[in-house]
């Protein structure tokens, strides 16, 4: 089990962002990439293939634009030649430019001596001695050349692809798209179909609704409520778990297609503010964190067994994910160092994943299938995603909506996120 197939509490505004199919008006790229529906490879730009799925890294190209391995004929610049038509004893251009001081760069500069005899001239595959350039490392059909431009490296034809729904395989010189456990492929071959009927649960404040992603079917759950902040699911025994804040206290009840039913108190004392609630639905415990008590708890989901699980170091914490799978707590503080930390579900293990450039971290969830931890931050207006295990591979998702982002969740290979 995976957890529940969709969460996202508090929503006032939803909109749903394909994960892998970034907006180009909406996001960042690295200085070596360029930006359109992705970010690719500034080397990808203007080399004759349509990389982009709008054509936009081919556009405004010069006419007749060479690879950087490539040659470009003295008498006519729309002809490119690859290094190895390059002094090859053979006129491919007009004016034979491709064979002019062959012999004489050869012979003078390295007498004797082909320029690839040795050490294959520095490349891992292709060498080619040529005019005016030296020696040209190429690879074979399906390698690219590296940032060294020496080393050849496999294609990563997902990479250049990045039509693929959910999943990327990457066969010889094509790719094939494969879905989720449960998920089928479209007859496109590329888009993969939810078996579920996913719905969002959420709180508007004084009540809890839900509403279908397919079909738009909406209803009330619980009405009457003070000030509801968070709340979570536990999929397999089809009970929510909401917090009032205004009350303080955390309540559950159980669900199904026709309703919910007996609501009753899960916690009732010593709570001052739960911004965040998350299930473990493998142990059955809830975790919370208390931004004013400024600790983070957990009991069993009937409240016996309270204990607090950190207080020290903990500086406004907002926002809580789990992943009972492996046993992680991951959470968001609001302090005067904003950060995102992650530890054992017992508390132990500290770690700081997350301290620069974040501001506001309000909503934290996690991709279970792609094994990444989403965060949408007010302060800087974003959307990012890290790796869930080593931290790394930090990526913004999505920049500058000018929205007061609150909470997000993920289904297969959307993302869906709320206002304030």
């Amino acid at each position: 089990n995976t957890g529940p197939p969709l969460l996202a509490p508090l929503i006032h505004f939803i909109s749903p962002l394909p994960a892998n199919h970034l907006s180009r008006h909406h996001q960042q790229c690295q200085p070596s990439q360029f930006m359109c529906t992705a970010c690719i490879r500034a080397t990808w730009v203007c080399d004759g293939d349509r990389d982009c799925e709008d054509g936009s890294d081919e556009e405004d190209c010069t006419q007749g634009a060479c690879k950087d391995y490539h040659h470009v004929c003295a008498n006519n610049s729309s002809i490119c030649l690859p290094a190895e038509k390059l002094c090859d004893g053979v006129d491919d251009c007009p004016d034979g430019s491709d064979e002019v001081l062959c012999g004489e760069i050869l012979h003078t500069t390295v007498p004797q001596t082909n320029l690839c005899s040795v050490a294959n001239g520095g490349c891992s595959h292709n060498c080619t001695a040529a005019a005016d350039e030296g020696i040209i490392c190429t690879c074979p059909l399906g390698m690219e050349l590296g940032s060294d431009n020496k080393t050849c490296h496999v294609q990563s034809l997902c990479a250049k692809h990045l039509r693929c729904s959910q999943r990327c395989e990457q066969h010889k010189f094509s790719v094939k798209c494969s879905c989720y456990e449960g998920w089928a492929l479209e007859a496109d071959m590329e888009t993969c179909r939810n078996p579920f009927q996913p719905f969002i649960i959420f709180s508007n404040r004084h009540e809890i609704r839900r509403i279908d992603l397919y079909g738009g079917k909406y209803n009330l759950l619980v009405p009457k409520l003070s000030n509801t902040i968070a709340l979570d699911f536990h999929f397999n025994q089809s009970t929510l778990y909401w917090t009032d804040v205004l009350e303080d206290k955390i309540y559950r009840s159980k669900w199904s297609e026709k309703g919910i039913t007996d609501i009753e108190v899960v916690i009732q004392y010593g709570l001052a503010t739960t911004e965040g609630l998350a299930v473990d639905w493998i142990a059955d415990n809830i975790y919370w964190v208390e931004s004013k008590l400024n600790q983070i708890e957990v009991a069993k989901l009937d409240g016996s067994m309270r204990t607090t699980l950190m207080a020290e170091g903990v500086d406004h914490p907002r926002a809580i994910a789990l992943d009972p799978r492996f046993g992680y707590l991951f959470w968001t503080e609001w302090g005067h160092h904003p950060r995102i930390e992650r530890s054992r579900l017992d508390g132990s293990q500290r770690d700081v994943l997350v301290h620069i450039g974040i501001s506001w971290p309000n909503g934290l969830t996690i991709d279970y299938q792609e094994g990444l931890l989403y965060w949408c931050d007010a302060g800087t207006d974003k959307i990012e995603r890290i790796n869930l295990e080593t931290g790394e591979n930090r990526e913004v998702v999505l920049a500058h909506t000018n929205i007061d982002m609150f909470s997000l969740s993920i289904l297969g290979s959307y993302i869906y996120w709320t206002d304030r």
